[in-house]
């Protein structure tokens, strides 16, 4: 694999990971579990909504939310 480059990302879903309050212990946790990837892999995280990602891009075809197709899988 000379010469081939990787490419890193850190996708940080918005829409799931925030349902945790400001200040609680899980989002403090993983808020500090993030941060120390970024700090170690020297990137960035990239925040995305997965559910808004779904809706525009719906590989289910069912154009039912997420949150329901993950419920039945």
């Amino acid at each position: 694999m000379d010469g081939i480059i990787p490419i890193i990302q850190l996708l940080y879903p918005t829409d799931y990971w925030s349902q945790w309050p400001e200040g609680s212990t899980t989002r403090d946790a993983m808020e500090k579990a993030v941060a120390n990837l970024e700090n170690y892999l020297e990137i960035k995280r990239d925040t995305i909504d997965l559910s808004e990602h779904w809706r525009a891009h719906d590989p289910s075809g069912d154009r039912e939310p997420l949150a329901t197709y993950l419920e039945n899988v």
